[in-house]
């Protein structure tokens, strides 16, 4: 982005300076541009600027949001089905979705909105399944290993629904509890939510709906 700002400021030198671009006051007294000149200028300017490469890059992000995976979400109820897009946060997607929500009870309306500090959107990812970051990161450790969760008593494949990328297929169990802690499956991951989009307005990863 550094070489866009500098052709911008380029631009607005060359703009003012009108001898840069071969003008002289005694030969124009107008302040504009032809369309001819602005041509030439405005082609001169894109080429120094390199676009090529970021358009690239924001195509090959656009392509990869029209991927989906399937996720398989089951609790005591059973298993439930829903698709999720390529790098989106798994919390966000279930949301979504409108088909089960990552939060227990009274935790659907008292949680930290996808900060990664509360950890009441815990659940347990199956082995095999391809999340980003593969390992906890920062935040995981920290509120994992925070009472009432233990690690050294629940799965080590617990993992916050807040802070992963869906980059594949997975099926993920709900356990029991205000924060998902207990190891018995939950009664219930009935889809509710109370502020609408605004439940995932922290969300600055997953790709636009």
């Amino acid at each position: 982005m550094s070489s866009f700002f500098i052709a911008t400021f380029m631009l607005v030198l060359l703009l003012l300076n009108r001898s840069s671009i071969g003008f002289t006051a005694s030969r124009r007294a107008a302040t504009t541009l032809t369309r001819g000149e602005y041509n030439t200028f405005h082609n001169r300017f894109l080429s120094s600027c390199n676009f090529n490469e970021e358009l690239i890059t924001v195509n090959q992000d656009e392509k990869q949001s029209n991927v989906s995976h399937k996720i398989l979400w089951t609790t005591e109820e059973g298993t439930l089905e829903f698709e999720a897009k390529d790098g989106e946060l798994l919390r966000t997607a279930a949301l979504r979705r409108g088909i089960v929500t990552p939060h227990n009870g009274k935790s659907k309306l008292i949680n930290c909105r996808g900060l990664g500090t509360c950890g009441t959107c815990a659940v347990e990812v199956a082995m095999g399944g391809k999340v980003e970051p593969g390992e906890k990161n920062s935040r995981e450790r920290l509120r994992l290993s925070f009472p009432p969760h233990n690690p050294n008593r629940q799965s080590p494949l617990l993992r916050l629904a807040c802070q992963i990328q869906v980059r594949g297929d997975l099926h993920v169990t709900k356990r029991s509890g205000f924060w998902g802690q207990y190891d018995d499956l939950s009664p219930s991951s009935k889809h509710e939510t109370y502020f609408g989009d605004l439940e995932y307005i922290l969300d600055g990863r997953s790709p636009n709906e």
